[in-house]
């Protein structure tokens, strides 16, 4: 199945799309509490080491998302 080859960091990173923080017209970032639900829900076991994965792709998000032009 083709969903067997995305990873779980990827699979609740995109289940967050609905959960970015905004001020001013800018993300400023995931809002942790609903990562942490979410993590819960999908029984993730190490928590601490997801949290840095999704932090990874929320960093490289957040350029793409408030890019200006």
């Amino acid at each position: 199945m083709i969903g067997d080859h995305i990873s779980i960091q990827y699979r609740i990173f995109a289940r967050l799309e609905t959960q970015w923080r905004t001020d001013q017209g800018f993300y400023t970032g995931l809002d942790y509490s609903a990562v942490s639900v979410l993590m819960d829900m999908m029984q993730v076991s190490d928590k601490v080491s997801m949290l840095d994965d999704i932090r990874v792709m929320e960093a490289a998000a957040l350029t793409i998302l408030n890019k200006r032009e």
